[in-house]
């Protein structure tokens, strides 16, 4: 069970993408549940309040038994030590007790005090070609449970992102939570029958969820908040990609101090040769030194 990142040191507050860069527009008529290889950087969520971006995880699949000599110990890895995905025989977390779940896990959403929720979004992805191939008819479905809930089926409402290579099977959906999340506030959130397949292989198996809210808060500066996500598949010697919009949550001044962002992306763990690049740009009422 994991537990979400609270507001960022005040003046600085980060923002979330996931897996976001710059791509084709989608066609026009696409409609929710749809698939497509890729997904452009798309903002989703955008308001200048008091408050600031959290957010909550956790993983669909854990290690079960080493495939690598150098794998090295599952409870290790489990509480953050070096590994692969590809190093181990992978299988389901199931933290609920019911039968009809094959896949579920935990995290605690902990809203910081006085903060009202003002968007919540739900991503969630992952390997449907392991030891198993699953099919891909439940990518864009999924259960959560609010704190003390029953299960509640969410769909994807917007194209789901889906990319076919010899290697593995990927995916990643996302639908707005706001309503549910608003109503509950904080407390223990689970997800499950996340579409993830177990077992070993190369590529590894892997899956999971993300849970990012906007909160408002008025002991929190005024800051202009924007929420952006976006899939792309980058390949290993291939040429950088440069995203051309910005992932910000600067404070909402004409003179700001510097402002930040953050992001979150989804990879098989111990991946070589990978650079994340994030960089602020000057823009009018909102000078960065």
């Amino acid at each position: 069970m994991s537990k979400s990142t609270g507001f960022a040191a005040r003046g600085a507050l980060g923002a979330m993408l996931c897996l976001a860069f710059s791509a084709a527009p989608l066609p026009a008529g696409a409609a929710p549940g749809e698939e497509s290889p890729r997904l452009p950087f798309t903002q989703r969520y955008q308001a200048v309040q008091h408050g600031g971006v959290v957010r909550t995880v956790n993983s669909a699949i854990t290690c079960r038994s080493p495939k690598s000599p150098s794998a090295g110990s599952c409870p290790a890895v489990r509480a953050g030590g070096k590994g692969a995905n590809g190093n181990w025989d992978m299988f389901y977390v199931d933290e609920d007790d019911d039968p009809n779940t094959y896949n579920s896990s935990r995290a605690v959403l902990d809203l910081p005090t006085n903060s009202r929720v003002t968007y919540a979004r739900l991503h969630w992805g992952a390997n449907l070609r392991v030891s198993e191939q699953k099919q891909t008819e439940d990518n864009g479905r999924i259960l959560i449970a609010e704190p003390g809930g029953r299960y509640k089926a969410v769909l994807a409402d917007t194209r789901v992102a889906h990319r076919d290579t010899a290697g593995s099977d990927v995916y990643q959906a996302s639908a707005d939570v706001t309503p549910l999340v608003r109503r509950s506030g904080s407390g223990l959130y689970t997800v499950a029958q996340i579409n993830v397949a177990m077992g070993h292989s190369k590529a590894g198996a892997r899956g999971g969820w993300t849970l990012v809210f906007a909160c408002e808060n008025s002991a929190e500066p005024l800051r202009q908040i924007s929420l952006w996500d976006g899939f792309v598949t980058l390949a290993p010697g291939a040429r950088p990609r440069r995203s051309s919009s910005a992932v910000c949550a600067f404070p909402h001044t004409e003179t700001a101090a510097p402002g930040s962002f953050r992001t979150t992306a989804t990879a098989d763990r111990k991946v070589t040769g990978w650079t994340s690049v994030r960089r602020a740009e000057k823009r009018s009422g909102f000078p960065i030194p």
